[in-house]
């Protein structure tokens, strides 16, 4: 599966740069498949790392399926996606001052908290929901001093009513696959989609 890089212009004049990818999936066993995922990341760190240090102003936003959880080898050792930093307030010489750990050229998974919590996820595997889909971006656009920046808490996954149907097996609910195994059920998908906000300033 191909990974599709994107690039365009703000209306701020700065490029921006989006790489939505579909990793090779688990069927077969997560082992087994694993060595794919793996070598596609690698690939993907390859790109991501080349734009973060080409560009004058680096702003990458990595989206997808990726087959694989925040955990995961592919997204925390190969593509070395971490979570967002939680700001500590210090004391300096000039009072309270938030100094965030945040690299812009490093990347940083926006839903990986979440992807911790009970019942979170876009994803149901025997009665339990987990983060396939991801959302990563690099840490400039995590300064909300830049005239284009989003932060952790504006990214999460929609589940929405419509995109939902009845567990009957495990019981809540599951997302509203076209087909179930051979059986057409009309419905969108089996992933739950994932979205993020941006703020943009024009001066």
């Amino acid at each position: 599966r191909d990974l599709l890089h994107v690039s365009g212009l703000l209306l701020t004049g700065d490029t921006l740069d989006v790489i939505v990818c579909h990793f090779p999936s688990r069927s077969g066993g997560t082992k087994e498949s694993e060595p794919y995922r793996l070598y596609t990341a690698q690939i993907l760190h390859t790109a991501a790392d080349s734009i973060l240090h080409t560009r004058l102003h680096p702003q990458l936003i990595i989206m997808g399926d990726f087959n694989d959880y925040p955990t995961n080898k592919s997204i925390q050792k190969v593509l070395d996606a971490q979570e967002v930093p939680i700001t500590k307030l210090i004391s300096v010489t000039s009072g309270n001052s938030s100094i965030p750990s945040i690299s812009p050229l490093k990347l940083y998974h926006l839903l990986a908290r979440k992807a911790k919590s009970h019942n979170f996820g876009s994803y149901k595997y025997h009665g339990e929901w987990g983060l396939l889909d991801h959302l990563i971006v690099s840490g400039s656009l995590l300064n909300p001093a830049n005239s284009f920046s989003t932060s952790e808490n504006k990214a999460t996954v929609s589940n929405l009513p419509f995109l939902l149907t009845e567990d009957k097996k495990y019981g809540d609910k599951e997302p509203f696959r076209t087909y179930k195994g051979m059986k057409y059920q009309g419905g969108i998908s089996d992933h739950l989609p994932i979205y993020v906000d941006f703020n943009l300033i024009l001066y």
